[in-house]
């Protein structure tokens, strides 16, 4: 079940509104309209551990691994793994949100960027993109990932990756590139 909050951002995206103050005003409003739990303050690191708790990212409670890796023409262009933890929104593990994936590939080829803005993007064959990744939302079940694509001069995407903690999940960004996320292993 997908958040109101991923809902509403989804369909800003899906409109072709450009801005991102919509979006940062979307992530205030969920974050006061979400209910913060009192009652338990355990942390879990359980991948059905009760809804009143949340998943992080770069968290530090001993939970799974997740990796997030994204391909372009069927070769990892970035690949990092991370633990991951179920706790209360209030806890000092929701800190571990804070973390970013950051990284640049220059693709064989031009990419053409479509859904984010109402007319479509291209960027050239060998142009250097600059990806980034970061908790955009915590939810009971999964992590919403922020993701965005830019050039020097402009933003090419920004969009979302729903994960879930103990499968894999795949988003499709444009043609040949995704963005996966799966259980890690450890090393």
């Amino acid at each position: 079940m997908a958040s109101a909050a991923y809902l509403l951002v989804r369909w800003h995206i899906e409109a072709k509104v450009i801005g991102r103050s919509l979006f940062v005003f979307v992530g205030f409003l969920a974050g006061w309209f979400t209910p913060v739990p009192s009652r338990d303050r355990t942390v879990s690191t359980r991948l059905g551990a009760d809804s009143d708790s949340v998943w992080f990212w770069f968290a530090s409670c001993g939970g799974p691994l997740m990796t997030v890796e994204v391909q372009f023409d069927h070769h990892a262009v970035s690949q990092t793994s991370f633990p991951v933890c179920k706790a209360l929104r209030s806890s000092v593990n929701a800190s571990g949100g804070q973390g970013r994936v950051s990284y640049s590939f220059a693709p064989g080829r031009p990419i053409v960027w479509r859904g984010y803005r109402s007319n479509h993007d291209t960027t050239r064959a060998n142009q250097r993109v600059t990806g980034d990744i970061w908790e955009a939302g915590a939810d009971p079940d999964a992590l919403t990932l922020g993701i965005g694509f830019s050039v020097p001069e402009r933003l090419t995407m920004n969009t979302l990756h729903v994960a879930h903690p103990g499968k894999a999940d795949t988003t499709v960004i444009a043609r040949g590139l995704f963005v996966l996320t799966y259980p890690g292993t450890p090393k």
